[in-house]
């Protein structure tokens, strides 16, 4: 029993400049986060993916998240992915290290997207949730008041708005958006007021109807958030305040609601124990993001069902989403994919530029790296391979056999012992080199082929077979080929 997992940091465009009033929040056009994939040699074939949005005021970097994972990685150890084993594999990463909502984010989303594949069940289902929770507001950040305005007028579909404060024009701002939009609004200032600043602009926000305060005061002022929850009958949410669930009894009493988020208490499972202690303790949620991709929403939109509000819109900030699948509705609120565990596709980056339609469209095909038969003569085969063409024996089983090419491509004998998943044939198969098996088998889909059996997977080698027009099998591959290669195990 062994869980493997690969990391990859993505530096993303955002549609619009995204400023808030924190100075540590980083570019103002770009967010950069970090998807896992987690594989698990108990169930070759499936992949989990999981994201980590590194925060820099909390500390956290893609450096912070790779420093960390290995530690985690220990810790979580080889669970049975069932949702009380995943409950637990959460608590030994909070107990292994403090901190680090991200990486233990990154690594709970994987786990919890494997286990509900391994069930057959969308991840709200595997959670034994409702599917669907209220709509999701969208959230405009800082910047001239016009500027603002125009982009909440392109934003009228969303039933409610979310603006960032805390700049130089906060009450302007709100009047100018209140001119185009007429649904409710909610503010976050990021900590950014002090007890005179809220003071002054609190009877504005009441009459601009103001749905909820987000954070005015620095996260330790707890003296001030309650003072300004005594002045107003609308709900002041902590957010920097309420990082995990053990900030929530301090809490208690002095706010009327928290922000939760997966990316800072640590993934599904302690989200989803932090909504289910708040509601204990009185409080009412907002289920909250960073500028996650589709990975990190869709896993939030697992749970949405728990929360009284929900501010889940970080891919749609985003002008280069590398995931789909995930459907937003007419009403704004989420639909997960049909498909088990977290249901998203991998795509190009580039697939909304229709220049690049026809290269999405293909399976992107590098070259030829393997090749196997499937004989009731593999003796007499391994043999003629091996002393008659002169490729060297790298694997020997008692039913398979790989040999390497000089080119760094492969040549499999099989031989009819061996176990039969995809209706082999006893002619050659040809694998096909590709960067991204996930990518050409959705071409592959879209194309109408028939793909035959599941995804395999065996350390960095994955590979789909699919049948051809021609009713021949073939497969599409990827892994470490290609001129330079020096060392390849196993097709």
């Amino acid at each position: 029993m062994t869980l493997t997992l690969r990391y990859e940091v993505l530096h993303l465009t955002l549609r619009d400049p995204f400023v808030i009033a924190r100075p540590d929040a980083g570019p103002q056009g770009q967010a950069t986060t970090v998807i896992v994939e987690l594989r698990d040699d108990r169930y070759p074939g499936l992949v989990g993916i999981g994201e980590g949005f590194p925060d820099r005021h909390h500390g956290e970097t893609p450096g912070t998240i790779e420093a960390a994972v290995p530690v985690l990685m220990d810790a979580v150890g080889a669970p049975h992915l069932t949702v009380p084993d995943l409950e637990d594999a959460a608590r030994r990463m909070a107990l292994a290290i403090g901190h680090h909502g991200a990486a233990k984010c990154a690594i709970d989303i994987a786990l919890h997207d494997l286990g509900a594949q391994i069930a057959g069940q969308p991840l709200a289902e595997f959670l034994g949730l409702p599917p669907t929770g209220p709509p999701t507001d969208f959230t405009l950040g800082i910047d001239d008041p016009q500027v603002v305005a125009e982009r909440a007028g392109r934003a009228n579909g969303f039933p409610s708005l979310k603006i960032k404060l805390g700049g130089p024009a906060d009450l302007d701002t709100l009047l100018a958006v209140r001119a185009v939009f007429d649904g409710p609004l909610r503010v976050d200032a990021n900590e950014a007021w002090d007890a005179l600043e809220a003071s002054r602009i609190l009877p504005h926000l009441e009459r601009l109807g103001v749905e909820l305060i987000e954070q005015p005061f620095p996260a330790r002022r707890l003296d001030l958030l309650v003072a300004l929850q005594a002045q107003t009958a609308i709900p002041v949410i902590a957010d920097e305040s309420a990082v995990t669930i053990d900030d929530l009894p301090g809490l208690a009493g002095l706010v009327a609601g928290v922000n939760v988020k997966l990316a800072k208490c640590g993934g599904v499972g302690p989200a989803r124990r932090m909504l289910d202690e708040a509601r204990r303790l009185g409080f009412r949620t907002l289920l909250g993001c960073r500028q996650e991709t589709s990975v990190g929403i869709a896993a939030s939109a697992s749970l949405a069902s728990l929360a009284d509000w929900v501010d889940l819109d970080g891919n749609l900030l985003l002008d280069d989403d590398p995931f789909e699948g995930l459907d937003l509705g007419s009403d704004a609120r989420w639909t997960p994919p049909p498909g088990p565990g977290l249901g998203l596709r991998r795509m190009d980056h580039g697939v909304a530029d229709p220049a690049n339609q026809a290269e999405h469209r293909s399976a992107n095909v590098l070259g030829t790296v393997w090749a196997g038969v499937r004989t009731d003569r593999s003796n007499e085969m391994r043999a003629f391979v091996r002393d008659v063409l002169g490729a060297p024996l790298i694997v020997d089983e008692p039913a398979m056999a790989i040999f390497r090419l000089g080119d760094t491509s492969l040549f499999e004998v099989l031989g009819q012992a061996w176990v039969d998943a995809v209706g082999y044939p006893t002619g050659p198969v040809v694998g096909f080199w590709v960067t991204n098996v996930d990518a050409a088998r959705s071409a592959l889909e879209d194309a109408g082929t028939e793909l035959v059996g599941p995804t395999f997977a065996d350390g960095d080698h994955r590979w789909q077979h699919f049948r051809a027009p021609d009713g021949n099998l073939y497969q599409v591959a990827s892994g470490p080929y290609g001129p330079g290669v020096e060392r390849i195990t196993r097709a």
